[in-house]
């Protein structure tokens, strides 16, 4: 099976994003994902940032769901200021086989809560 780079899925969420009617200034924002449908949260352990993951796909279940989606991508943005940080691409335990994340050339990080590794762009 072919995987895009978390760039080429980061720059593509962008676009979308970009393209959706949400007003001609500015740049992507949690509030523009969210009017898009995009599903935002802070993540218990780091009250700064804002997370927004696509649209229909929702959060990783906690406890591991086997069955879960075979990945999510996610923008995380700075609580305070606004800004985009990054991107995060996860990848359900039973598909992941060691590959490196693309732009950082190291492995991916497991998170036994939801059972996907991830790959941490910023």
């Amino acid at each position: 099976m072919f995987r895009f780079p978390l760039f080429v899925i980061a720059a593509l969420a962008v676009a979308v994003v970009l393209a959706a009617p949400v007003g001609a200034q500015g740049g992507v924002t949690a509030d523009r994902l969210m009017s898009a449908g995009w599903t935002c949260f802070t993540p218990p352990p780091f009250p700064n940032l804002f997370v927004c993951g696509k649209p229909g796909l929702g959060l990783p279940a906690v406890p591991v769901d086997p069955n879960g989606p075979s990945a999510y991508n996610f923008l995380t943005f700075d609580k305070t200021t606004g800004e985009l940080l990054g991107a995060t691409h996860m990848i359900r335990a039973d598909l992941y086989h060691g590959q490196p994340c693309p732009q950082l050339g190291r492995l991916y990080t497991f998170n036994p809560l939801n059972g996907y590794y991830r790959c941490e762009v910023y």
